[in-house]
């Protein structure tokens, strides 16, 4: 299956809170292990150009859902991730499963991983994605979902999700925060605005965009270049897609 999906970076300038109306939210989780079977598809890239020899960092990978129940893990589409900025031939797998799936044209690439054996609730599965080109491995991508109890029922259209939180200064440098926006429709223009308040005063950090594929969704890792020292505090996230606009905060901790 192949999904059309753009993802670009831009800097956030002179945007008010005020002007983004509140829709629903809901919060997810992040982290966990076990054995799978994993489908993909692969996705179209918008601006920038992918460089052929550039490895991946931390930022590139991000889950449709951080917290999933045992049943979803284990049914088709299983775990959903996306990964930014991949060519054409590079070649995917994860340690789930080691089953290897190759990209098929340049751009973000979606992919899912179905586990074999139901994981305990309360649990977590951890699991890294390798990505190769080439034959050079450019990226090891640790991630993980919390494995929650019971059904975590049907999201409304356009629903912001973010990762767990509160988090720790040294937890966001190294983790970031996972976005998604769920429940759109495919080919939806998807933008997600993160903020910053600091006192009285609110600025706004970047903004993230990313054609939602077939899955309805887009999904991505935000991290702060500010130095560790000064990543406490809170941070609004807004997200649109269509005519469905949502909000959502989350708090950094020292």
């Amino acid at each position: 299956m192949i999904t059309m999906k753009k993802l670009a970076l831009a800097a956030t300038v002179g945007f008010s809170l005020s002007m983004l109306a509140a829709g629903p939210a809901t919060a997810g989780g992040l982290d966990g292990s076990t054995a799978a079977s994993e489908s993909s598809s692969t996705a179209q890239a918008s601006d920038s150009a992918v460089s052929a020899d550039s490895d991946l960092d931390k930022e590139s990978l991000a889950l449709k859902y951080t917290s999933m129940t045992p049943t979803e893990v284990t049914n088709d589409p299983g775990i959903r991730y996306t990964i930014d900025e991949l060519k054409k031939g590079d070649v995917v797998s994860t340690d789930l499963n080691g089953e290897e799936t190759t990209v098929e044209e340049d751009g973000a690439f979606d992919g899912s991983v179905v586990l074999d054996e139901k994981p305990e609730s309360n649990s977590t599965v951890d699991f890294t994605v390798t990505v190769e080109r080439d034959g050079k491995t450019i990226g090891e991508l640790p991630t993980g979902v919390d494995i929650i109890e019971g059904d975590r029922g049907d999201y409304e259209r356009g629903t912001l999700l973010l990762g767990d939180e509160p988090v720790t200064a040294d937890e966001f440098a190294d983790e970031g925060m996972n976005l998604s926006m769920v429940n759109c429709s495919a080919d939806d223009n998807v933008t997600f605005e993160v903020f910053r308040t600091t006192g009285d005063e609110t600025s706004g950090i970047t903004t993230l965009e990313q054609v939602a594929g077939d899955d309805m969704s887009a999904s991505v890792r935000f991290f702060s270049s500010e130095d560790k020292s000064d990543l406490p505090g809170t941070y609004t996230v807004t997200a649109e897609c269509g005519d469905s606009t949502a909000k959502e905060f989350f708090n950094v901790t020292d």
